[in-house]
Formats: C-alpha cells, structure tokens, sequence
C-alpha cells in the first residue's frame, strides 16, 4: 500500500512548571566518616507530575531519619545527628549538618515529607552507604602509670596506653602512621 505522510506545523506553545506533586533526591547523601557530616549533604526537593522542581513551593518540611526495618536494618544502631528536619524553601528542603557517629554499613536514609498536601510520593530513599572511620580527633587513656614513686632512669611499672578515636568515637585500628607526644604536666624535679 502506499501512503502519503504530510507534514504540519503548530502554533507556538509554552511548557510551564506545574504545581507541586512528589518530593525527589536531588542531591544524595555523600562520603562520610565517624562524627563528620555527609559531603555533600542531602537536598531534597519538591517536583511536578514532569519531575520539574516548584522553585515557588514553600509549604510543608521535610524529615531525615535512619531506616531500621528487617529487609534493611540499622547495621550498627547508629543515630542520625544533625538538624533532622527542616522546611521547604524555594522549592527545595537543603540539610546542612547530618551525620552519624558510627562506622558502619550499609546505612540507608528515608526523607518524609509532612504538614501540607502532595499527591505523589512523599518519602524517597537515599542509596545505601558506608560511614568510614574518620582521622584521629581524640585519645582515650586505656591505662595510667602507677600512682606512687618512679625513679629516675628507670621504667614505669605499668605504662600508660591510649587509643586514638575519631570525632564519632570509632577506634582506629589500622593506624600505625600517628605519632603521639607525651609531655608532664606534673614534673617536680623539672627533669
């Protein structure tokens, strides 16, 4: 058969933002290690049916939590710190200090939106991710030296250990680059 395809043109005709129907991830949650905020830190924000952000939304706000749910279970207990939620502002729902102290994984993070009215999906899921241990923030004495006298040239009788912990209190255990300097902060015979 043979059939004739004719062309046509329309009028001109403008695609405009629609109002607002789901919140999405524009940004996931990045790299973090023990007690440091995620970077970059997670936005979320408020799109229409065509997954265009409602930069003129500014209704509702937005909550960050740690999903604990049997198919995908909080590996450590670990808490989800920061400023949790946060308001809509321009369409878009920026956190700006969440992070986890313990090193673990795989975490996942939820984002639920609440206190206005969208039709579409109001809670979206970051990636699962890992939380490293982080650099050595703080030592922890694990032993002192023995109270009573020590001579002179001669070893402590019990030696003082630490351990060197991260800002969110992991151990680091595969350092063996650190150098610890120890000074007397009692010397009475100024030796």
């Amino acid at each position: 058969t043979d059939a004739t395809v004719t062309s046509a043109e329309s009028s001109e005709f403008e695609v405009s933002i629609g109002s607002a129907y789901q919140i999405s991830l524009s940004t996931y949650p990045g790299s973090a290690s023990g007690g440091s905020g995620f970077s970059p830190q997670p936005v979320v924000a408020a799109k229409d049916v065509g997954g265009n952000t409602v930069v003129s939304y500014g209704d509702g706000q937005v909550t960050a939590y740690l999903v604990d749910t049997e198919q995908n279970p909080n590996p450590t207990g670990g808490i989800l710190r920061g400023t949790t939620t946060r308001s809509m502002t321009n369409g878009l729902v920026s956190f700006t200090d969440l992070y986890i102290n313990e090193a673990g994984s795989p975490y996942l993070l939820a984002f639920e939106f609440s206190g206005a009215e969208l039709d579409g999906t109001t809670v979206v899921y970051s990636n699962p991710f890992a939380v490293g241990i982080g650099e050595g923030a703080t030592m922890e004495m694990l032993e002192t030296v023995t109270d009573g006298y020590t001579y002179g040239g001669v070893a402590f009788q019990v030696q003082p250990r630490i351990q060197v912990l991260d800002a969110g209190g992991n151990l680091l255990v595969d350092d063996s680059e650190s150098v610890v300097e120890v000074t007397f902060t009692t010397n009475p015979s100024a030796g």
